[in-house]
């Protein structure tokens, strides 16, 4: 993970929410959006609040990626002030990162009822391939 430099912290009262604007050191080019958030929390302490990040700007000749975020600690007020869309996609990485918790849940389960699947597969396969030798013989 990249090294994070606060550069400003601002609280927006008005807004109700904090703006960050951090440096990270030696990421241009490898630094994604989830990783920066991701790294702005750990920097941060921000476990409970909604961090959106805004802009990762990166400097021309240079190796560093200036990233802007806002924090919300109500997720109505978010709603109510970020683009709909932005939204969105923020409400499906965080799907995403809850999801594969469910799935190997799931595939725990899952793996004793497949084992008896499997054979049926096996066996199905066995008679598809006896009639792919048939059609074989046949178009000869």
């Amino acid at each position: 993970m990249a090294q994070v430099k606060t550069v400003s912290d601002v609280r927006n009262e008005f807004l109700g929410r904090r703006e960050l604007v951090c440096d990270f050191e030696d990421a241009a080019g490898r630094l994604r959006r989830p990783e920066a958030v991701e790294a702005v929390r750990a920097e941060h302490g921000l476990e409970g609040g909604l961090v959106v990040p805004v802009r990762l700007q990166n400097h021309v000749g240079r190796t560093h990626v200036t990233g802007t975020f806002f924090v919300y600690e109500d997720e109505a007020a978010a709603k109510a002030h970020i683009d709909p869309s932005i939204m969105a996609r923020i409400e499906k990485s965080l799907a995403t990162k809850e999801e594969p918790a469910a799935e190997e849940a799931e595939a725990g389960e899952a793996k004793g009822a497949s084992d008896g699947g499997a054979e049926a597969g096996e066996a199905k396969g066995a008679s598809d391939g006896g009639a792919e030798a048939g059609e074989a013989k046949g178009g000869e």
